[in-house]
Formats: structure tokens, C-alpha cells, sequence
């Protein structure tokens, strides 16, 4: 199915997979997803931000308030949605539209 060309490629995970695509568990293959565990694969998301700021916090700058963010490769926006509620702004870039089209 996927042929080396890596944008091509993950169209077709954002086409068919998208969830998987960003996080490789059989959980999140689209036949096995429930709404319970979309919700389970966006926590995760939320939880990663969360304990990200507070490393960057602890370790580099307890003062640390980004304004904004840039996530290279966003897939349906594990990230970019909860970056989205701590700083003010959000550029979200990934090279499949159909991943895209799902975070939005």
C-alpha cells in the first residue's frame, strides 16, 4: 500500500487511518474506534502538553509562558488542539490534507 513517496503516504494514512496513523495502537485503527477512545487518544494529547510544560518549567524556566506554537506534522491535532488552549496562537502543519481535513 504505501510506496516510499512519505507525503503520498500519509495521505493514505489520513484517508483511511488517521488515528493510527499519529499513535500506532490497534485501538485506534478506525474500525476499532469507539467514541470513548477518540476521547482516550485526545486525554493523551492533553496529558503529553501538560507534562511537557511542566518539564520545560522545572528544568529550563519556571516562568514559562509560550505565546505561541508551531506543531510540524499535526495529524488530526493530538497536540495542536491543547497547545491551542494554553497559548495564543497555533500554526498546525502536516503534509496530508486529509489530516488536516480531520482537525479540523
Amino acid at each position: 500500500m504505501f510506496d516510499g513517496d512519505t507525503d503520498r503516504d500519509w495521505e493514505r494514512w489520513g484517508a483511511t487511518d488517521p488515528y493510527y496513523g499519529v499513535l500506532s495502537e490497534e485501538k485506534y485503527r478506525t474500525a476499532a474506534l469507539t467514541a470513548e477512545r477518540r476521547e482516550e487518544f485526545f486525554q493523551s494529547g492533553r496529558a503529553y502538553v501538560a507534562r511537557l510544560f511542566d518539564i520545560v518549567r522545572l528544568r529550563l524556566d519556571p516562568d514559562f509562558v509560550p505565546r505561541i506554537a508551531l506543531e510540524f506534522g499535526c495529524g488530526v491535532g493530538r497536540l495542536a488542539i491543547p497547545l491551542a488552549a494554553a497559548v495564543e496562537k497555533v500554526v498546525a502543519a502536516d503534509a496530508a490534507p486529509s489530516m488536516l481535513d480531520e482537525a479540523r
